[in-house]
């Protein structure tokens, strides 16, 4: 009655640490609070009625992922000259059959991303896919007609990214709205967007131990 060594091993190893023990035993209660309580829909989600404003700055994001529990994702962002950053699509895929070209195909078939424009920068990337770094570099090789990405290495520390996301989480009076509410730094569409904002919803951190929080929360 119980799966093989082969299963166990191909499936878990493909959860995330912080996750194993939760997916093996339902340890539910071996997670602490929410690390992003800030982060309230009626203020950080944008509607469908929401426009990309004119001479922002435009980046993407990406996770390489590594199977069905990790997928591959993709962000799609812009910042204005005031510094608030919109979300405004997301591709998601957790799909065995597709290979990491076909995901660069699709994200750059999502939007145009003129390498001419200076509105439009660099991509953001986990550093450790370094490989899919290369190949996106030389996307025309396997995928023709294709333009090459320019993908550079995102800085991967954990709480440093933690603290810079709860600081553009945080309304500042500075970025007020028309009827003079604070504004957060960070929104989301929120439609186009359903599994970022899940993930934020569910982050969270394991309980501490005798030598403190995981850093891998």
């Amino acid at each position: 009655g119980h799966v093989s060594r082969q299963w166990f091993d191909q499936f878990f190893g493909k959860v995330p640490e912080p996750m194993r023990k939760v997916r093996m035993m339902g340890l539910w209660g071996g997670f602490d609070g929410a690390i992003y309580p800030e982060f309230d829909p009626a203020i950080h989600c944008l509607d469908d009625n929401w426009d990309i404003p004119a001479a922002c700055q435009h980046r993407r994001a990406i996770d390489w992922g590594s199977g069905i529990d990790h997928p591959f994702a993709c962000l799609f962002a812009c910042k204005n000259n005031a510094g608030q950053w919109y979300i405004y699509d997301e591709y998601y895929s957790n799909d065995p059959l597709r290979t990491m070209i076909d995901h660069l195909k699709t994200v750059s078939d999502m939007y145009p991303w003129p390498t001419t424009s200076p509105y439009y920068g660099a991509t953001w990337a986990d550093p450790s896919g370094k490989d899919w770094m290369r190949a996106a570099a030389k996307m025309s090789d396997y995928a023709p007609g294709y333009p090459s990405m320019n993908i550079q290495p995102a800085r991967n520390g954990v709480w440093e990214g933690i603290e810079h996301i709860k600081y553009l989480l945080k309304p500042d009076a500075a970025l007020a709205g028309l009827d003079g509410r604070p504004q957060p730094r960070l929104k989301i569409v929120a439609s186009r967007c359903p599994n970022l904002i899940r993930e934020l919803r569910s982050y969270r951190t394991l309980k501490a131990t005798e030598s403190g929080l995981n850093p891998q929360s």
